[in-house]
């Protein structure tokens, strides 16, 4: 029988009902099959997730807080490519319409954006990290 710690079913539902994070869910989802003794096995096999990863998650809400064992620890990854004053200046672009800047683009695209940005600072970005850019700057 694998241990979660001292987090109650109660606690475990109540944090299940609060949050609207899909990993936070499914993590929640995998503690309360815990405490209701669903083997690992069976848990890996249902949510299609490694063993390794469940008792990992598992030894996370036993050895702290259930908020703590809902995120994750913060990993930095590569360095930007750009310097902070361009990417002030991309900002600056996505709040103007590409055509301001030359393009013929009446909205911008991750496409456009790429392109901009290979011809003002010399940088290739994919057009996935360009929607990402995009994505970060409308939130």
């Amino acid at each position: 029988m694998v241990e979660l710690g001292n987090h109650s079913m109660e606690e475990l539902r109540t944090a299940l009902s609060n949050t609207n994070d899909a990993k936070a869910v499914k993590r929640l989802m995998i503690a309360l099959a815990i405490k209701d003794d669903v083997s690992v096995t069976r848990l890996s096999t249902r949510y299609g997730i490694p063993p390794s990863t469940i008792y990992y998650w598992v030894n996370r809400f036993k050895q702290g807080t259930i908020e703590q064992a809902l995120t994750d620890a913060s990993r930095p990854g590569r360095p930007s490519k750009l310097t902070e004053e361009q990417r002030n200046r991309v900002s600056k672009w996505i709040s103007n319409p590409p055509t301001q800047y030359g393009l013929e683009d009446t909205s911008w695209t991750p496409d456009a954006l790429c392109k901009m940005i290979r011809l003002e600072f010399q940088v290739e970005y994919s057009v996935g990290h360009c929607k990402r850019i995009l994505r970060n700057e409308a939130e």
